[in-house]
């Protein structure tokens, strides 16, 4: 019970900072995702997993652009792709173990 209301805050802090931002619901989706392998979470449970997910979700929020702060923007894509590419690869290794 006390991880949905977890969940449910964070999606809704996610909601809303990007329409107030004005940016995608994602903002990794406009960035090509770096190639990430999947190593660094076969190891994890699936709580393991979905507690990472979350922390990726709040560090790409984190990202999302900021008004009238132009420099830093490629830093930003990089780190957005890198963040991208995380999530496939935990997404992938989600898949495997059928969370």
């Amino acid at each position: 019970m006390r991880e949905a209301s977890r969940r449910s805050r964070i999606a809704g802090a996610l909601m809303s900072a990007c329409c107030v931002s004005g940016c995608s619901m994602w903002p990794w989706q406009s960035v090509t995702p770096a190639s990430v392998p999947n190593d660094q979470y076969l190891g994890l449970s699936c709580e393991e997993l979905r507690a990472e997910n979350d922390r990726l979700l709040e560090e790409a929020v984190d990202l999302r652009p900021k008004m009238l702060v132009p420099q830093g923007e490629e830093q930003r894509k990089k780190d957005l792709a890198l963040i991208g590419g995380e999530m496939d690869a935990l997404n992938r290794v989600r898949t495997t173990k059928k969370c």
